[in-house]
């Protein structure tokens, strides 16, 4: 970062992205008989100089035989160093198509975009991989197409091998990996190279749940190290917990770049654009505003919890129109080790893996309503928490899947400690009492 010596504030750090007028075409062939001839005729002209006259005859010849799809359209923003990006958008918005431009596996049609910094990408689970190499000598490969020496991958290659955890499968041919493997092995390698910047374009989707958390464990490191993180993910929650800043792609048009929480309001909005019972659902939750916050048991604010305190969860619903009946929890995750930790829902002594179809839902009035969880005791042990907060359609059999992390509003971390020297470093995983949930308001 650079300083400003004539009033000593720190100046704007450079930005390690900078796209400007970012714009990618794909052809779309009409007919079985121009795929064969025409994609020979593009790439032919493509190799020729360019603005010559041959290359152009070529180009207007191959055009006859094809439309232009235009998978991005002037995009332009800058990401500064240390920024945590969800790229967030439907299938066919552009996300990947974005990602491979920025790591320079693919070249924009038009305009430009600018990388300062290493990159490290998880696009194309095994991209870069030899199916033919084994897994060491494709950790030697990708390690050298990242500019490292022989000498520095063998320092990391410990390291490598121990965070993908595939034994003596490191020495087999990559091509007999699992999908589950694959994901290990190129985490391990990305991660390990110490990037400025990393892309993850919904790959971790594949791996099981205790590999993602240690994923996720190891991008939260680097986030706390500097590292400028890009994460797709149609994983609402994790989004919301992993990055500060959301930018939501609709038919390769920037439609939002603030802040995440604004970000998914901005999502839920194109959903409820689709037709039928789902988009219905999405209409009807548009536009609200929820407020996640933690109160001691007399109802002020806290950000941090010592173990045996009371407390309340308070989550604030904010609605112009009348939700009706609705259903709302809370899910507790481990921050350290991504376990799920424990479902807060409206019914005191059920989860959500019992008797489905009667869940306990709520019924929101127009105005500001509060769902509160009444805690006589928090029970789990110290570390880092995150919660996430859904709001959704009631929970009844029979109803379009509407979970998906297509809720998650809202993400609150928190700290729990412990002030009894006896318990000190204890992490237990127990079911959260609670005394009362109860539902206020709306404010008159």
């Amino acid at each position: 970062m650079t300083t400003d010596t004539t009033n000593g504030s720190a100046a704007t750090p450079e930005p390690v992205i900078r796209a400007e007028g970012v714009c990618k075409a794909y052809p779309i062939w009409n007919s079985m008989f121009s795929r064969l001839k025409s994609p020979a005729m593009s790439a032919l002209a493509d190799l020729l100089p360019a603005n010559g006259a041959m290359q152009q005859r070529l180009k207007d010849k191959a055009s006859s035989y094809y439309r232009e799809f235009w998978a991005l359209n002037d995009l332009s923003f800058t990401i500064y160093p240390g920024e945590s990006v969800g790229l967030i958008g439907r299938n066919g918005s552009g996300k990947s198509t974005l990602l491979q431009i920025i790591a320079g596996t693919l070249r924009p049609t038009a305009g430009h975009v600018s990388v300062r910094g290493r990159v490290a990408a998880l696009l194309e689970l095994g991209s870069g991989f030899s199916p033919l190499f084994s897994g060491r000598e494709n950790v030697y490969l990708a390690g050298a197409i990242m500019g490292l020496s022989d000498a520095q991958i063998e320092e990391r290659f410990d390291t490598i091998a121990e965070f993908a955890d595939i034994g003596e499968f490191i020495d087999q041919p990559v091509r007999t990996y699992s999908s589950g493997m694959n994901l290990r092995l190129a985490f391990a390698v990305q991660t390990a190279v110490q990037p400025d910047i990393l892309i993850v374009d919904e790959a971790l989707a594949v791996g099981d749940a205790a590999f993602q958390a240690k994923c996720m464990r190891r991008m939260h490191a680097m986030q706390q190290d500097g590292a400028t993180i890009l994460f797709v993910s149609h994983n609402l929650g994790e989004v919301a917990r992993l990055t500060s800043r959301a930018i939501i792609l609709d038919s390769g048009v920037v439609q939002f770049d603030g802040d995440v929480t604004g970000g998914l309001k901005v999502f839920d909005g194109l959903l409820a654009g689709r037709e039928g019972a789902e988009a219905d659902a999405f209409r009807r939750f548009q536009g609200v505003d929820l407020a996640l916050a933690m109160a001691d048991d007399s109802g002020l604010p806290i950000d941090a919890l010592e173990v045996g305190q009371p407390m309340q969860f308070v989550l604030t619903v904010r609605s112009e129109q009348t939700l009706g009946s609705s259903f709302v929890f809370l899910r507790v995750i481990n921050q350290q080790t991504g376990a799920l930790v424990a479902y807060l829902i409206p019914k005191r002594w059920q989860t959500l893996r019992k008797d489905y179809e009667q869940q306990g839902n709520v019924t929101l009035e127009a105005g500001e309503s509060r769902v509160i969880w009444d805690i006589p005791a928090w029970v789990v042990g110290e570390g880092d928490y995150g919660v996430d907060a859904y709001l959704g359609p009631p929970c009844e059999m029979g109803a379009p899947d509407l979970s998906s992390g297509r809720f998650w509003r809202q993400a609150m971390v928190f700290t729990t400690y412990c002030a009894n020297p006896y318990m000190k470093g204890a992490s237990c995983q127990v079911e959260i009492p609670v005394s009362d949930v109860r539902v206020e308001g709306p404010a008159t």
